[in-house]
């Protein structure tokens, strides 16, 4: 997929030299080479492990770059074989589950890398499942994350960004297969580098791969070692008469140095054609097709009858891999230049694929802490985002609540004031219902003297003419004293006494120890009973002064006034009558009639 930005810059860190490339994207799926550039780290015969070779490595990367004036931003970086480690294992496939296959590889890669896992950056690639055998090949390539994140640390300081990392046989593994090579048959590219060679496997979907040391750097030290100079003269002695030996019948060059520093470059060869050989015989051992021809790439390949050499011992075609025949070129590029160098580019142009298409080795050799930071920054936008939803949330929640808070303190302070009004409303209420009762108390006191002011006319109308009997008194009775008492004669007494002979006790509930003080609860009579002969009146009956008296009880208890009286009232009356001394027919009584209703004096 290509990136937002179509230019992108590769960049091949090799051992000896750098090389760089910037491509576009005129269209999807299609590449553009802008520009190119190769320089030499001149590094003489420093180690790799010598602190000093990264810092000239680091050193040539930013002077190529600069000086070219690439200008992408986006930065695609290969390491060379010498600094990786790659691993091809077979394993069962047990699934056809992609996730589940890589977990396994994951777990045999963890059995065969032989370094610290804190160290490296490492990844996996299926390259090919036998479902003959049930058998997945994959293999493992391992870099060191120190080597990494120091390439990475240089394109940072120079403004750019490292989008991926991978070893240049991987990217050359890319550039051939788009290039159509070992579509149809088996074939092997060959690096001969400064400090290593890389022989690569192509047969159809195989892919396999070999890194060997032996390579330039072993040409350079043999010749320092034969004719006892340094290895920056050995260097240039084999630049300008650097070739290899065709031995045999072939006539040696008139140059004594000449002729020695090819024998030396053919034995070196010889040697690289060795290992090239054993490759070969692992490589059908493992069930791969014999290889039917051979592709040239790398700065040590460039010396004269180099393809002669490998042909003549391969007996297999030889020649240098041309890697952009399917890339465009600029107008601007000088095609004659490029095409004299072009075998030097293969990892450039395999990096520019990973830009514009899927490819069929698709590893990242990013450091792991670099993944997981660049990870997080990823994420971090989605962090900050969900940080600001979280704080636009709690703002909500506070506003709420503090709305909510505002609306009751509100509610409150308004139900505060309207309790305040009817608190004084309520006490005005009450003011005045104790105004009210205090003047209903008033009024009732004033209405019960004006109710008693006829209470007597009452009492003397009822007395006077018995509305239930519709009669008047009974004959013979007049009344000498009528006037309202609290209690009756008597009322501490329990029973009857003699000091009350004329009076009668109503019943215990009725006595003064309950008549309320002030209070008028009986009204008492006295008066005479006249009995009259026959003589006095022929038309009347004769009546005893106990029957007159009886009769009279019956009137005053039923003219409506008074509580009647009771039986036992009636029996005690009966013996409490003063009979008439002889010769007389007067008698005296004195009844005392409890009120119905009370009134106060």
């Amino acid at each position: 997929m290509a990136l937002k930005d179509s230019h992108i810059l590769c960049v091949d860190i090799g051992s000896d030299s750098v090389k760089a490339a910037e491509f576009s994207q005129p269209r999807a799926g299609s590449i553009l080479l802008e520009k190119y550039a190769l320089m030499e780290n001149g590094l003489g015969d420093l180690s790799p492990d010598d602190p000093e070779f990264k810092v000239s490595v680091i050193e040539t990367i930013r002077n190529l770059i600069l000086a070219n004036g690439f200008l992408a931003k986006n930065v695609y970086l290969s390491i060379s074989g010498q600094n990786a480690f790659i691993r091809f294992v077979k394993v069962p496939a047990m699934t056809d589950e992609p996730e589940k296959i890589q977990r396994l590889l994951e777990f045999e890669a963890k059995q065969n890398i032989p370094f610290d896992e804190n160290e490296i950056a490492y990844d996996s690639q299926i390259i090919f499942t036998d479902t003959e055998n049930a058998q997945v090949e994959a293999m493992f390539a391992i870099i060191k994350s120190s080597d990494a994140e120091t390439y990475m640390q240089c394109m940072e300081k120079l403004k750019k960004k490292v989008e991926n990392v991978e070893i240049a046989a991987t990217a050359s593994y890319n550039a051939c297969k788009f290039n159509g090579v070992g579509v149809e048959q088996c074939e092997m590219v060959l690096n001969i580098g400064g400090r290593s060679s890389t022989l690569i496997f192509i047969d159809g979907d195989k892919f396999f791969v070999r890194t060997f040391l032996t390579a330039g750097h072993a040409i350079t030290q043999q010749i320092s070692k034969e004719f006892n100079i340094s290895y920056t003269e050995a260097e240039e002695l084999k630049i300008r008469h650097g070739f290899v030996g065709l031995g045999g019948a072939y006539e040696e060059p008139d140059s004594v140095v000449a002729s020695t520093v090819s024998k030396i470059i053919r034995n070196v060869m010889t040697r690289l054609h060795g290992e090239i050989i054993r490759t070969v015989n692992v490589y059908r051992a493992g069930g791969g097709r014999k290889p039917e021809k051979m592709y040239l790439t790398g700065g040590s390949s460039v010396m004269k009858y180099t393809p002669h050499f490998f042909s003549e011992k391969l007996r297999i075609p030889v020649e240098y891999l041309n890697p952009f025949q399917v890339i465009a070129i600029s107008p601007s590029v000088n095609k004659e230049d490029l095409a004299s160098m072009a075998h030097l580019f293969s990892e450039v142009v395999g990096l520019s694929m990973r830009n514009a298409v899927a490819c069929p080795v698709g590893i990242s050799l990013i450091p792991p802490a670099r993944k997981a930071r660049e990870e997080m920054a990823k994420r971090m936008p989605y962090f900050y985002g969900s940080c600001l939803a979280l704080l636009f949330c709690v703002f909500v929640i506070y506003w709420n609540f503090w709305n909510q808070e505002h609306k009751a303190m509100v509610r409150k302070a308004e139900y505060e004031s309207k309790s305040m009004s009817i608190k004084d409303r309520t006490n005005l209420v009450q003011k005045s219902n104790s105004t009210l009762n205090s003047q209903l108390s008033e009024f009732k006191d004033i209405a019960a003297l004006v109710a008693d002011r006829g209470r007597w006319y009452n009492i003397l109308s009822a007395i006077q003419y018995n509305e239930t009997l519709k009669c008047g008194l009974p004959a013979g009775v007049w009344f000498t004293s009528i006037r309202g008492i609290e209690s009756i004669a008597g009322a501490a007494r329990t029973n009857e006494s003699a000091d009350n002979q004329f009076g009668f006790f109503p019943a215990a509930s009725n006595s003064g120890q309950n008549a309320e003080t002030g209070m008028v609860n009986y009204i008492e009579f006295k008066g005479h009973i006249i009995v009259l002969s026959p003589d006095d009146d022929p038309n009347r009956k004769t009546k005893s002064s106990r029957e007159i008296h009886e009769e009279l009880l019956n009137y005053i208890g039923s003219c409506g006034i008074f509580e009647p009286f009771t039986e036992s009232d009636r029996f005690k009356l009966q013996d409490k009558i003063d009979t008439p001394k002889s010769g007389q027919n007067i008698s005296t009584f004195t009844i005392e009639a409890k009120l119905k209703v009370p009134y106060k004096r």
